[in-house]
């Protein structure tokens, strides 16, 4: 999406992808909603959440981490990228100025955010007892991983607060208006058959 654009918004060119094409006197320019829709979610779900100066994980090095990485990066956060990979996570935090860590990074981190496609496998039971957990996976609502984090007391944040999260800059940029108001996740919820 980003290679087909005219210019692209410094986010995008940042996180080296783009999910948002919209045209800009006759010109293709891209942008990521990526980051914008995590910190929606979590200031949604994890209200009381500071990560300004604070240590944060990232699991996974693709795309959806890029941004969140980014997006993190920006709002103050010491931004630690794991992932199974090493020269991956090495790649990414060199590009975005940023730390590639190994899982000692988690027992500090005051949030973790699983961008992977597949479970996050680390042990929940080392992390601190204030962490935040962030899965981007929205289907299902509650992951393996958010189950878990659940289950030890922790504060979860799921995938679906991210997409809807993502979806009002969207409809700004591709309609030039606020969107209607509407209860997006639950009309999502419903739609994926989930509760919450």
């Amino acid at each position: 999406t980003l290679a087909l654009a005219d210019t692209a918004s410094e986010t995008a060119r940042a996180c080296g992808a783009a999910n948002l094409l919209t045209m800009v006197d006759g010109r293709l320019h891209a942008d990521s909603t990526d980051g914008r829709g995590l910190m929606i979610a979590l200031k949604a779900q994890a209200p009381g959440l500071s990560v300004k100066g604070a240590p944060v994980v990232i699991l996974g090095a693709g795309g959806a981490a890029r941004a969140a990485a980014h997006a993190l990066k920006v709002a103050g956060a010491e931004v630690h990228v794991l992932n199974r990979t090493r020269a991956r996570a090495e790649a990414l935090a060199a590009d975005l100025g940023v730390l590639a860590s190994g899982p000692d990074a988690l027992a500090e981190a005051v949030l973790i955010v699983n961008a992977l496609s597949v479970p996050a496998g680390i042990d929940i039971e080392a992390l601190r007892d204030d962490a935040v957990l962030m899965d981007m996976t929205y289907k299902p609502l509650t992951t393996a991983f958010l189950a878990a984090g659940q289950a030890r007391g922790l504060m979860t944040v799921d995938g679906l607060g991210m997409l809807v999260g993502q979806a009002g800059p969207s409809f700004r940029a591709i309609f030039g208006v606020e969107p209607p108001e509407e209860d997006v996740r639950g009309v999502c919820l419903k739609t994926l058959g989930e509760t919450g």
